[in-house]
């Protein structure tokens, strides 16, 4: 005789069920932030690794070559001592210097160091021939390089457009220029000229000579030596974050000698009016619109450091050394970390 189940030893009750079901979602409630936050503190944990790699890079590249890498801009041919000015002569920012450091040694060798010009069909003014070096089909400035973005930053895919084979490739870390005079466009806005301490007198750090530049690099082909950082390496800011889609020329891309440059004359965090924000006019700009300030196209404030971590950015320093600043700091004291000369060096609390 077959034994008969008893019914009641697998049923819950209305009430047992509901009490389940409930306690389910307050455990499901309770573990979801806790995932979006572990989530967001390993994107900004990448992000700060990131850039403790770029400061070791900047170490090792400054031990072998005795000085900081220089963005491959000549501006004048007597410095240039050859007939090419401007871009044409260029090979690079100082990203592309950096790439063995970085590991991407392999894709710094399949480059012409001794390649020359523009190419004329370019939408931007600037782009050179080397750094549109054909690669396996692909041109040498599309190379998405991970290690050179921020994931908090939501730039994906990474490309100033669609063309995965010719556009830009972009970076989210910027080299100081320090608190160089930066001239605003048309004018637009005088909210933040730079130059406080007299060290940076050249805007935008258009010169190669080291008593014009603020900070420990130059748009010019000039770079810091050690020496030449009075205020000591620990006091001054090497690199930043920067948001592409909120700086006019960072949408060069980053191998490009115009494209990774800041200074530190707007503040930590300036609001922007960049790439796919409400009021996003381009290159329209005119100095009587009340957003001027924050217009894509003014230089003072559109190229400085800024990110999308919650009150601030991760910089590094010349020592290799990473710090979050908060945007709410201090303005002067800003200034003074971004310049490498101004006499005061500024200690900042161990993170």
């Amino acid at each position: 005789m077959r034994p008969q189940s008893n019914p009641q030893t697998c049923r819950f009750s209305l009430s047992e069920l509901i009490t389940a079901v409930a306690v389910t979602a307050i455990l499901a409630g309770l573990a979801l932030p806790a995932i979006s936050a572990s989530r967001t503190s390993a994107r900004e944990l990448s992000c700060a690794d990131n850039l403790k790699q770029l400061g070791l890079a900047l170490q090792t590249y400054e031990k072998v070559y005795k000085r900081l890498p220089i963005n491959g801009l000549y501006f004048w041919t007597r410095q240039s001592k050859n007939p090419h000015v401007w871009q044409a002569s260029s090979h690079g920012s100082q990203l592309v210097k950096l790439l063995p450091f970085l590991e991407h040694n392999k894709l710094y060798k399949e480059l012409d160091f001794t390649t020359v010009g523009i190419r004329p069909e370019e939408p931007f003014k600037g782009h050179s021939r080397f750094e549109t070096t054909d690669i396996d089909g692909t041109w040498f400035r599309s190379t998405v390089l991970e290690n050179l973005i921020c994931p908090v930053a939501q730039t994906d895919p990474h490309l100033v457009d669609n063309d995965k084979a010719h556009a830009p490739a972009l970076a989210t870390y910027a080299f100081s220029i320090g608190a160089q005079l930066m001239k605003s466009r048309l004018d637009m806005c005088k909210s933040y000229p730079g130059n406080y301490f007299g060290t940076g007198p050249v805007g935008h750090g258009n010169d190669a000579r080291p008593e014009k530049i603020s900070g420990v690099f130059a748009r010019g082909a000039w770079a810091a030596r050690l020496r030449d950082v009075s205020d000591g390496a620990a006091h001054v800011i090497a690199m930043g974050e920067t948001l592409p889609r909120k700086a006019d020329f960072m949408q060069r891309g980053w191998a490009s000698v115009e494209g990774v440059w800041a200074a530190t004359v707007a503040p930590i965090n300036y609001p922007i009016i960049g790439w796919g924000d409400p009021g996003y006019s381009g290159r329209n700009e005119g100095k009587d619109n009340p957003y001027s300030c924050s217009h894509f196209t003014n230089w003072s404030t559109s190229q400085g450091f800024k990110s999308k971590h919650k009150n601030g950015a991760y910089f590094v320093f010349v020592d290799g050394s990473v710090q979050f600043l908060t945007d709410t700091m201090d303005y002067m004291t800003y200034q003074r970390l971004g310049d490498r000369t101004d006499g005061k060096p500024i200690e900042l609390p161990k993170p």
